[in-house]
């Protein structure tokens, strides 16, 4: 298992967008996905997701 995830917004033409990294653990994943979309660029599509670094596997999608 990676030790870090990325955390991606999707954006209103649905393409996903880098917004930071992040430990790979379940708090720091949940913290990091409630960040992303409280953030303007989150604000049409409300969806973010979280990815395993390395082999870019999702680890968890949230809708907004």
């Amino acid at each position: 298992m990676a030790k870090r995830a990325l955390i991606e917004i999707q954006d209103r033409q649905g393409v996903w967008i880098h917004f930071q990294i992040v430990a790979n653990n379940t708090s720091s994943i949940e913290k990091a996905l409630q960040t992303a979309l409280q953030t303007p660029l989150a604000s049409s599509a409300k969806k973010v997701r979280a990815l395993e670094a390395g082999t870019n596997k999702v680890l968890k999608i949230e809708n907004g």
